[in-house]
Parts: C-alpha cells; structure tokens; sequence
C-alpha cells in the first residue's frame, strides 16, 4: 500500500488503541493498514449468524406487524384470515431473507467488514465535523453484494454493526478475557437484548426526528445498540 502523509501520525495506533481522528482522511488512512487480530475476525464472524438473525426478524416484524389470528374451528372467515395473514408474513421473510448479506461472513471478507464497521463507530464517536464523518461513510469497502458496490456504510447496515456484543471487538492478547469470561459476558449481552427487545418502542421514541448520527449516539447512550 502507497505512503500517506498521515503514516507518521497513525504509526503510534494500533487496533485496541487507534490515535485521535484529526480527519476522515487520516482516519481511513489508519484504519485502511491497521492490523486487525485474528482473534477478533474470529470473534465477528462466529457471531453474524446471530447478528443476522436477529436484523432479518427486525425487518419481518416492520413489514407484517401483528400476530396470527387465532384460528377458529368451523369459521370460514377465521381460516381465510388466518391463510392472508400467513401469506403476507411469508412475504415479508423472504424478502427479509434476501435484503441481507448470508450468514456466515466469507472469511476473505471478514477483515475488511471489520475495518469498515470500526472506522465508522470511531469516526461516529469523534469530534469531526459532520462533512468527516460522512466521507468515512462513504469510503469504499471493496465489498460487492447482490450487485452493488459496498461503501462502509453500507456495510454497516448490511452486517448489523450496532448488534454485536462489545466483547467481540475486543483483542484477547489486550484485554485479557478467557472463556469463561466471555460466556459470562454473552450471558449478559442476551440479557440486554431481551430488554432492548421489550423496550423497542422507546427506542423508536429516542430516535424519532433524529439524523442517523444522532440516533446511533442516542440509542447508543441509552444502552439499546453496542459499538
């Protein structure tokens, strides 16, 4: 990969502990060379299929709201009801099964998914300008799918960056977790989600109104999205 005048600034960051983003320039520069761990492209992609899951629920559950009715015996109109209601929902999972990416992650494309969701949540957590953050949005992944050239934004969306546990992105070798410690910590994250689950509508009122920076830094403070 050419130099970048950022080389000597970005030499002192590593992946645990990237250096302060100056601009979208020398932040895509940073993460465009950094090394990302094993451990961690291990960590991601062992939990998309989860991650998936649940963005393809999500995605059923905004296209056909509601719940079954209830079938009653010898009602024409209970079993008609009951036969639309299965069809739309049938619908609605295989469109959601087709808008994202399948699981799991191509391991060729693992690193360059993770570079692309960790330059954005740094970028998204930072002082730069909204014109900054946007430019790191917009940075190419290399990333093709269902015939559409990827931008790291894109690729945030499509893979749920905001549903993974935090303790995937964490390096071992840094931090120091064993097994133990992460089937506590998955223990944990199941938890929260159950309650982001049962609280998704103040979720919806958090971020009504908001642009999508606002929202993911609100959502984020309130505890309903990771990373």
């Amino acid at each position: 990969m050419p130099e970048t005048e950022w080389d000597e600034y970005n030499a002192d960051g590593s992946y645990s502990y990237p250096p302060e983003p100056i601009n979208a320039e020398q932040l895509v520069a940073f993460w465009r060379r950094c090394p990302i761990p094993d451990s961690v492209l291990s960590q991601v992609q062992r939990s998309h299929a989860a991650v998936r899951q649940r963005l393809v629920k999500d995605r059923i559950e905004k296209a056909h709201p509601g719940t079954r009715p209830q079938e009653r015996a010898f009602s024409s109109e209970s079993k008609q009801a009951c036969a639309e209601w299965d069809t739309g929902h049938h619908q609605a999972a295989v469109e959601a099964e087709a808008h994202f990416p399948p699981a799991p992650m191509p391991a060729g494309q693992v690193r360059s998914i993770v570079r692309a969701m960790r330059a954005v949540r740094q970028a998204g957590d930072s002082k730069l300008a909204d014109e900054e953050f946007e430019r790191v949005r917009a940075e190419p992944s290399g990333i093709s799918w269902a015939g559409r050239d990827l931008t790291w934004n894109n690729v945030c969306y499509h893979y749920g960056r905001s549903l993974y546990p935090d303790w995937v992105w964490l390096d071992p070798a840094v931090h120091g977790f064993g097994k133990l410690d992460r089937v506590s910590q998955q223990l944990a994250d199941l938890t929260e989600t159950v309650n982001r689950i049962r609280d998704g509508q103040d979720a919806d009122f958090l971020t009504r109104g908001k642009t999508q920076r606002q929202a993911e830094r609100a959502l984020r403070d309130a505890g309903y999205t990771k990373n």
